[in-house]
């Protein structure tokens, strides 16, 4: 039991205070031993306080905290007035101290501040290599580059890097030891199609790293390149076929890449829109549209020669090209004629005339196509006539084009359209007219259809129309005239036949509400019309 003394007032003898039983007092006299720090360590003495509680203190227990950190704790025994605080950062510390007996915990101590020295590594072993890259783009038949990265040295330089290269089924490796300096090595005596492992590891004075091992790795090289190219025109495209490559040299082929000539100099590139074809019997081939080719970087033009270089790609890398190809020029369809006219000629026939076109495409016209429209017609219709390429001109009988569907009567203007060829395509021309001329009759021949049918009243039930004497009745007269009747979507009614002189007509007992076409033919002793043109109603 710890207790104080004092000397009384009167100066008579020595009196004495203990401690209540209980808890101990605070320990006191909490010091740094500055003669014990290290460099990630530090010690602390203290003292019981004045008071064990009038029982023995058991334990005492330090507690020590970095800034902003949870408080860490030592126990230490009763008997022992110091502690060791280890695994140290280089920061502050507060450290207090708890005395305890059996009773329980004192108080904390006062606090104290200590500040650790600078932690100093301590030299090791280097970390191992890191980053293992095989360089395949720079493989020859027989050797590869391989290289690594390295992140630290232990605390001591590294002095050498050691090498092993494992090829699949041997147990013994081939050896390299290199200078710390280097960072990669070249590979050699390698068979293309086997299987590669290599280990790295660091050396230093302290000793060697763990090995680094990389992943497997088949040894092969760029693939030989392609052979037999070809260069075919196909209209509007050009078509680039080849044989793939005799080898991939032990990387599979992922595709070919196909180089095409520019226009303005011996410069080659690569086509993004050459999509592969896989033909079978390791052929391939792929289409190139001429607008691409007119394009940037290639600026070919019609009546250009194409020619195409392939190259094999695996993952090594690209093969050297292939030979050129032969020629394929581009062609286009031709432009198209000009300054299209119709005018009459001697016999009254349709003569169409027309300039032919400033450019044939790069590819020989091969002739021309005429289509016939008079005011009268819906559209362009073809005649039967096809002029040469030499020819800029066509006469058309009137006589073919006066029936359907053109209905080529007195006053109609006749237009026409002239279309060139070549292998590649066509060109159609801009209409041209200015022919308008009177039909000339035959004789002896069936009349013509009927013309100009007008309605003239509509009711619920009946139709009344008009129309005009067909313009040549082949010199004999109109002995009657046939009305045909159809309703939409139904059968044609019989037909009416009707003698009156008098150009008009009733039809009755129609149904409301349906749509019917109405066309007339005329007879003669020659024979009949064909029909008229439709009137719907």
């Amino acid at each position: 039991m710890i207790g104080t003394s004092s000397l009384s007032d009167e100066g008579e003898g020595t009196t004495f205070t203990t401690c209540p039983n209980g808890v101990p007092d605070a320990p006191v006299a909490v010091e740094h031993m500055k003669d014990f720090r290290t460099q990630t360590s530090f010690k602390v003495s203290f003292e019981e306080g004045n008071c064990d509680g009038n029982f023995a203190v058991e334990s005492f227990r330090v507690h020590y905290k970095r800034a902003n950190e949870d408080e860490q704790t030592m126990l230490v025994d009763g008997s022992v007035h110091y502690a060791e605080i280890t695994g140290l950062e280089k920061d502050s510390y507060q450290v207090r101290v708890v005395a305890n007996n059996k009773e329980g915990a004192s108080k904390y101590s006062r606090s104290i501040t200590i500040a650790a020295p600078l932690r100093t590594s301590t030299a090791t072993v280097p970390p191992a290599p890191q980053d293992i890259v095989f360089h395949a783009e720079d493989a020859t038949e027989t050797s590869m580059v391989v290289s690594w990265s390295q992140d630290g040295n232990g605390g001591s330089p590294i002095t050498n890097y050691m090498i092993e290269v494992f090829k699949a089924g041997d147990n013994v490796p081939a050896e390299y030891e290199i200078d710390a300096s280097m960072m990669e090595k070249t590979l050699e005596d390698l068979e293309i199609g086997e299987t590669y492992t290599v280990s790295i590891c660091a050396k230093n004075a302290e000793g060697d790293s763990e090995k680094a091992i990389s992943e497997d790795i088949v040894f092969a090289n760029r693939p030989d390149a392609p052979t037999d190219v070809e260069t075919i025109n196909d209209g509007d495209a050009i078509i680039i076929s080849w044989t793939g490559s005799d080898s991939d040299n032990g990387a599979e082929i992922t595709g070919y890449e196909v180089h095409i000539n520019q226009h303005f100099n011996h410069q080659w590139s690569s086509s993004d829109e050459c999509e592969v074809q896989d033909e079978g019997a390791d052929n391939f081939s792929c289409r190139v549209s001429v607008e691409s080719l007119k394009a940037l970087p290639f600026s070919l033009t019609v009546g250009d020669k194409v020619k195409a270089k392939v190259v094999a790609i695996n993952r090594i890398g690209a093969s050297d090209e292939s030979e050129e190809s032969g020629e394929a020029k581009i062609m286009a369809a031709p432009a198209e004629p000009t300054l299209v006219a119709t005018s009459l000629n001697a016999e009254n026939n349709v003569h169409v005339s027309f300039i032919p076109p400033t450019s044939n495409g790069g590819s020989p016209i091969s002739g021309y196509r005429v289509f016939i429209k008079t005011e009268v017609s819906d559209d362009y219709e073809e005649v039967e006539s096809f002029i040469r390429a030499s020819d800029s001109y066509v006469d058309i009988s009137s006589l073919l084009i006066k029936n359907d569907p053109w209905h080529l009567r007195e006053g109609t203007e006749v237009f026409a359209k002239v279309v060139a060829v070549n292998e590649v395509g066509e060109a159609t021309s801009a209409p041209g007219g200015g022919a308008f001329f009177t039909i000339p009759c035959e004789i002896n021949v069936a009349p013509d259809a009927p013309v100009d049918l007008l309605e003239q009243t509509v009711t619920a039930r009946a139709i009344t129309f008009t129309w005009s004497e067909p313009k040549c009745d082949g010199g004999l007269p109109i002995q009657s005239y046939f009305v045909h009747v159809e309703r939409f979507g139904d059968q044609a009614l019989p037909d009416d036949i009707y003698s009156d002189d008098v150009k008009e007509f009733t039809i009755e007992n129609l149904k409301p509400a349906s749509t019917y076409s109405i066309r007339l033919s005329a007879r003669t002793m020659n024979g009949r019309s064909p029909q008229s043109v439709a009137l719907s109603v």
